[in-house]
């Protein structure tokens, strides 16, 4: 507790030493339209991906309700 109550009054005091500077985030150029195109691919390939994921189970399931009867 009391090393709260220190702390406290060290900051209220202004005694404590400032944040490092490793989490400073820094801007690259904004014209990195390749990068933009390169998602929007992976994304399209996602895509086709998870509806190829839904057909397959759209199939085993209509299988296994087959079956079942």
């Amino acid at each position: 507790m009391d090393a709260i109550s220190s702390s406290s009054s060290r900051s209220s005091r202004g005694d404590e030493s400032p944040l490092p500077d490793s989490h400073i985030i820094e801007m690259t150029n904004t014209d990195g339209s390749p990068n933009l195109d390169m998602m929007l691919v992976y994304m399209e390939t996602i895509k086709d991906e998870i509806r190829l994921l839904e057909r397959n189970h759209d199939e085993l399931q209509s299988a296994h309700q087959k079956r079942k009867k």
